[in-house]
């Protein structure tokens, strides 16, 4: 078998290895794989532990060479290096190298969606979700992908199918298939089709803050002031030590200009530990600050009123 118009002889084995093998004249043997070729050199590349080596050899440097099926664990733990490091255009690449060497991967090409998902680059994660959904069109975590990336194009209608579909092949149990539908119902201004789904979501999983502060701002936009509090009391019944609950609380009676109760949630939103405290911190002294007919900005730091707007609108600063 020859190969790029009069290469080398390659070495045929019955059982396949681990690795491509390229023997030099001088007798050593290097083990990698090739992911460069043409008529004067090649490159081979073997990646482990997350760190990649690399080889670019001259025809005159070899004897022989032996192909193997790629063995692509290397390659994959060099992308999740990449990722732990925050190196997210390098993890592209990497996971990118993976799914050309294993199409046949959906993990891997779920992978290759979310980095590009996460990196901004919603073209290429696009066009990345619809290659793998013709090589797997019944897997529903490409289906799943496929409807985070339209969402994050505004293409909410499409999220909203592909989220529903997710759900046929998944179940109505899909957590992060209801998110999905819940956020492309929002998106498409279907108000109460979103509610319902945020409803849903947050019995099956009250402790879910993304969701009840989502459900809480779209129910005050829509005037349903009342049936946030319902959701956001239940939710800290449910969860009293969970700071998201008693925040939603405390936003709606905040705007519903009961400062008192707003007070009163605010602080038990400040007593618990974790994370968002300054958030509760700054609407609790907002809330403090309206009950007794003073305006916030006398006791909010320039910094603080970077956030209090989220409680309170009329803080927002003016643009430059």
């Amino acid at each position: 078998m020859w190969i790029a118009g009069g290469w080398l002889l390659l070495s045929l084995i019955s059982r396949a290895p681990l690795a491509d093998v390229v023997t030099l004249k001088n007798g050593r043997e290097i083990e990698g794989l090739i992911v460069d070729m043409d008529d004067e050199r090649l490159t081979l590349r073997r990646a482990a532990e997350g760190i990649t080596q690399s080889w670019q050899l001259t025809r005159s440097e070899i004897t022989s060479l032996r192909l193997a099926p790629p063995d692509v664990a290397g390659f994959r733990s060099v992308a999740k290096r990449f990722e732990a490091d925050r190196s997210p255009d390098e993890a592209c690449e990497a996971w990118r190298r993976v799914c050309v060497l294993r199409p046949e991967g959906a993990p891997d090409q779920v992978c290759l969606i979310q980095s590009y998902r996460r990196r901004g680059r919603l073209e290429d994660a696009a066009a990345a979700a619809a290659g793998a959904a013709r090589m797997h069109p019944k897997d529903h975590r490409i289906m799943l992908e496929q409807g985070e990336v339209a969402l994050a194009q505004g293409r909410a209608g499409d999220a909203v199918v592909l989220a529903r579909a997710h759900l046929q092949l998944t179940g109505p149990a899909s957590d992060a298939g209801n998110w999905l539908l819940a956020r492309g119902l929002e998106q498409g201004h279907q108000a109460q089709e979103a509610l319902d789904a945020y409803r849903g979501l947050l019995r099956d999983q009250p402790r879910r803050p993304e969701a009840l502060e989502r459900f809480t701002d779209l129910a005050l936009g829509e005037g349903k002031a009342e049936e946030a509090a319902e959701q956001a009391e239940k939710v800290a019944r449910a969860a009293p030590d969970l700071r998201a609950g008693w925040i939603a609380l405390g936003k709606i009676r905040y705007r519903q200009a009961r400062f008192p109760e707003a007070v009163a949630a605010f602080q038990s939103a400040t007593r618990l530990g974790g994370p968002d405290y300054d958030r509760a911190r700054i609407f609790l002294q907002c809330a403090l600050a309206r009950r007794y007919d003073r305006d916030p900005r006398a006791v909010l730091t320039a910094s603080d009123l970077e956030i209090a707007p989220q409680l309170d609108p009329e803080l927002r600063r003016d643009s430059p």
